[in-house]
């Protein structure tokens, strides 16, 4: 979103590593399908990364999998302290 031609500061970050790269795409498709319970977030459960790789016939190696789990422990703690904060 875009305010008087500069982005919002919050979106203002510099690019994911490209390390990145090649886990974003599954955290994101599973963060859209994530649990919320009372409009809070809830984490991606080990079921839903299992459910996914199956359908997907992806295999996750062990770090990539405590990536995805890292991944989401930071957004859930960046969710948790927007809403804090009012935003």
């Amino acid at each position: 979103m875009k305010r008087a031609g500069r982005p919002e500061p919050e979106l203002d970050v510099p690019p994911p590593p490209p390390e990145l790269h090649f886990i974003l795409p599954a955290f994101y498709e599973l963060g859209a399908r994530r649990p919320y319970e009372s409009g809070t977030p809830l984490p991606i459960s080990h079921m839903e990364i299992w459910s996914w790789c199956q359908l997907t016939r992806t295999t996750l190696k062990d770090w990539e999998l405590e990536a995805l789990k890292h991944l989401d422990r930071l957004w859930l703690n960046a969710m948790r302290k927007g809403a804090a904060s009012g935003g």
